[in-house]
């Protein structure tokens, strides 16, 4: 998470993955995966819920997180806002969220 706020020009490029395009969507999809399937493991209310509205609360919980993330680089130097990001976020705290129900 902390390459979220770093300039891009800090974050290491070691060669193996810099050529697959947007692999950048992979790690943010990934990142954010985990991200929802760690919340829904702390969520104690999980049992009280039915799936629909705890895959609904916490995708909103983290997609809300990667919005906070998101906008914030628009303060850092190097960074940019990018609309694609948020999406991909998104599917990916819905992922993790859905993985979490599925296994449980």
């Amino acid at each position: 998470m902390l390459a979220l706020w770093m300039p891009s020009s800090n974050i290491p490029d070691d060669g193996l993955l810099g050529n697959v395009p947007h692999v950048d969507k992979l790690v943010h999809f990934t990142i954010f995966a985990v991200l929802a399937f760690l919340v829904s493991a702390i969520d104690k209310s999980n049992d009280k819920q039915s799936a629909f509205q705890s895959v609904l609360i916490v995708s909103l919980i983290a997609f809300s997180y990667s919005a906070i993330l998101e906008t914030g680089q628009l303060w850092v130097d190097g960074r940019s806002f990018d609309s694609l990001d948020l999406i991909v976020n998104l599917l990916g705290c819905i992922a993790g969220s859905l993985f979490y129900n599925k296994v449980t």
